[in-house]
């Protein structure tokens, strides 16, 4: 939101094209927006030209990016003149500029002043926000930063672990994806109770929803017909624990709900992995599903109130 080429791919292709050099970043600030790092050492290729270009100036882009790098914009190159950095913000870079690289996509000196400049940035950009928080304000943190690929609650971001030594108690949201199933997209969520920080990870985990994908996904396994799986889906169901968070159509339709998710499944699994595009980084839905259930009711056999 603060670099060029924040609107290419988030508006029509069109309106992206011609915005790609459009820089808002200063208008937020005024508005009292404040940034954060939230890919370090993965970014767009414009982000670290910018980066770069705000420090060191308007460099040949073959004096800071790998020839790899160079070779994907060549193909979009319209002249022979040198290419700098700041010919990057052009619309015809627009597209390929958005590819996300690391930081290894630098040549040296630049990848390890950049290693460098952003752990002092985000170090400066975690206190300058702690420093804003007043008693009685409240602080909304996406700690994972982006949905699980595999299912399980991921490795939090800095900013969480920091935030944590300065706030004694929390509350989270679980949520559970629960797309093994006909028609839109259900999203289930469960806010949590009041927590020690320490604890949220495993809070999380035991509130996570229990929605009809984890049954399903769990009771398909090793099954020889849908009939056979179903009778498991319904053993399945009379062994959550008391205490578990259960999606509200399941707990109150349960025959209903697992017949129609078993019937979108079935056929699915039996011709391969399952994918869905609607979560396009997980490579095995039913594997994504019974981690889950796993991490869940693992977590709920030893999860106390804090």
């Amino acid at each position: 939101m603060f670099e060029p080429n924040f609107f290419t791919t988030r508006l029509p292709e069109r309106w992206g094209y011609w915005l790609s050099a459009v820089n808002v970043g200063p208008v937020l600030w005024r508005l009292g927006v404040r940034p954060i790092e939230n890919q370090p050492l993965f970014r767009p290729i414009t982000s670290w030209a910018y980066h770069i270009f705000q420090t060191q100036g308007n460099l040949l882009a073959s004096a800071v990016f790998t020839e790899e790098v160079l070779t994907g914009l060549a193909m979009v190159r319209t002249n022979k003149a040198p290419l700098r950095l700041r010919d990057l913000w052009q619309p015809r870079y627009a597209r390929q500029g958005a590819c996300l690289v690391s930081v290894t996509a630098l040549q040296e000196p630049y990848r390890h002043q950049m290693r460098q400049q952003l752990a002092m940035h985000i170090r400066q950009q975690i206190a300058e926000l702690l420093n804003a928080v007043r008693d009685g304000d409240l602080l909304y943190l996406t700690p994972e930063g982006r949905y699980t690929q595999d299912g399980r609650v991921g490795r939090f971001r800095m900013l969480w672990t920091v935030a944590q030594q300065h706030i004694p108690e929390v509350v989270g949201m679980a949520t559970a994806y629960d797309v093994l199933r006909p028609g839109p997209l259900h999203v289930w969520m469960r806010w949590t109770e009041r927590m020690k920080a320490p604890w949220a990870q495993t809070i999380l985990r035991a509130r996570r929803p229990i929605t009809a994908s984890h049954v399903v996904a769990v009771a398909v396994e090793g099954m020889a017909d849908e009939s056979s799986a179903m009778a498991r889906a319904k053993a399945l169901m009379a062994k959550i624990p008391a205490d578990a968070q259960v999606a509200s159509d399941l707990a109150t339709r349960p025959d209903e709900v697992l017949t129609r998710a078993l019937h979108f499944l079935w056929p699915r699994h039996q011709h391969g992995v399952v994918c869905d595009p609607r979560l396009p980084g997980v490579p095995d839905l039913v594997q994504y599903y019974r981690n889950q259930w796993d991490e869940t009711i693992a977590a709920l056999t030893r999860c106390t109130r804090p």
